[in-house]
């Protein structure tokens, strides 16, 4: 989702001319400081989960900085919060997942929400992608703490105190462990901005930030890795150049985190490209299952390009671009079902509809093939 508000001032000696080479990267670079997810629980005791299987859903639930999604956010809640708990899913990665001083941490609520639902306790944690300043550390547990990253963060939005967005994941399985790696900044694009569009374009080449954060869940099949990431929207002709940059950084964080375990791998987010796609591409290529499309070889799918008021209920979502991928581990993978979750809309008032979110969800059921 494009931003349609932002209150940052480009600085012109910020625009680095330089085009990274896509591919998978050996090793990644250090940063200054490791960055920490800001994590919690909510509810009361955990849910029993059977080993036999477990529900894994890519939600992208779209932040408060368009119109939009900040009138509407209160009464999507509980519909995103439906659409979760409908589906019965176990563990979900959420992306655009908006913390700010007027509506509170978005993920959390919904733990809340979901634990109220679902009468046991639900785990949560959140990583800002953005607002930051390219090149400060992560001071804080949930990222930022730099001083400009929370000059930024007290500016983008009018008429809030503080505005942040990220990356979550929300469990009803206990994780045990997490970690996030930030993505290179996609700069080098700033050369594409002019014209037309010189202020917007180039404050979003600059400081457009993106991540992918991990959770090591406890399954009782043993220790899982869960990946979310949110792939870069496009901007720029050099836009495809760094989706592909940043998918190979996020394979290349798998091959150097994954524990070494018979359970599969799995990776969701909002990937900004299509079944097909170069990145479609070099996920597959790396051995990662489409376990929507295993299941579903025929169907659309589609789950982005939702209108989020709209005066009808019919869907308007036209492309796939949001997936559940899984790659076997030693006891295989079993894909039992997928589907899409959270298309239908709600009455909003004043003969309008509101959808739960410019995105629809995405939910797998997996097992181990040998379990």
């Amino acid at each position: 989702m494009r931003r349609v508000i932002l209150g940052v001032v480009l600085g012109a000696g910020l625009l680095a001319v330089l085009v990274p080479t896509a591919g998978v990267r050996a090793a990644l670079p250090a940063t200054p400081v490791d960055p920490v997810p800001l994590c919690g629980a909510t509810g009361g005791i955990d849910a029993d989960v059977p080993p036999s299987k477990l529900r894994v859903a890519t939600y992208n639930v779209l932040h408060t900085q368009t119109n939009e999604g900040d009138q509407t956010l209160d009464a999507r809640i509980p519909l995103l919060v439906d659409a979760l708990a409908s589906a019965r899913v176990d563990v979900a990665g959420l992306q655009e997942v908006a913390s700010t001083a007027n509506h509170g941490n978005v993920v959390e609520r919904l733990a809340t929400g979901l634990a109220q639902r679902t009468a046991h306790r639900w785990h949560w944690c959140w990583f800002q992608s953005n607002p930051h300043f390219p090149g400060e550390p992560d001071l804080q547990p949930g990222g930022g703490g730099g001083p400009l990253t929370e000059l930024m963060a007290s500016q983008v939005r009018a008429g809030e105190a503080r505005w942040a967005e990220g990356l979550a994941v929300v469990s009803r399985i206990p994780i045990s462990e997490t970690s996030v790696f930030r993505m290179p900044p996609r700069s080098y694009e700033g050369v594409a901005c002019v014209p037309p569009d010189p202020l917007d374009c180039n404050a979003a080449a600059v400081f457009d930030s993106r991540a992918v954060l991990r959770a090591r869940l406890t399954t009782p099949n043993g220790p899982l890795d869960l990946y979310n990431t949110h792939l870069a929207h496009g901007l720029t002709p050099l836009s495809d150049t760094t989706k592909r940059v940043h998918v190979n950084v996020v394979l290349a964080y798998i091959g150097q985190t994954a524990a070494a375990d018979p359970t599969p791998d799995v990776l969701v987010g909002d990937f900004n490209s299509v079944e097909g796609s170069a990145v479609y591409a070099d996920v597959t290529g790396a051995g990662f299952v489409d376990t929507f499309r295993s299941t579903a070889p025929g169907a659309n799918g589609f789950t982005s390009s939702q209108d989020v008021l709209t005066d009808t209920s019919a869907p308007t979502a036209s492309r796939r671009i949001d997936f559940v991928f899984a790659k076997p581990g030693g006891c295989g993978l079993a894909v039992k079902s997928s589907e899409v979750i959270g298309d239908a809309a709600a009455p909003f008032g004043d003969g309008r509809w509101v959808w739960p979110s410019d995105h629809y969800g995405v939910v797998s059921e997996l097992r181990c093939a040998r379990s």
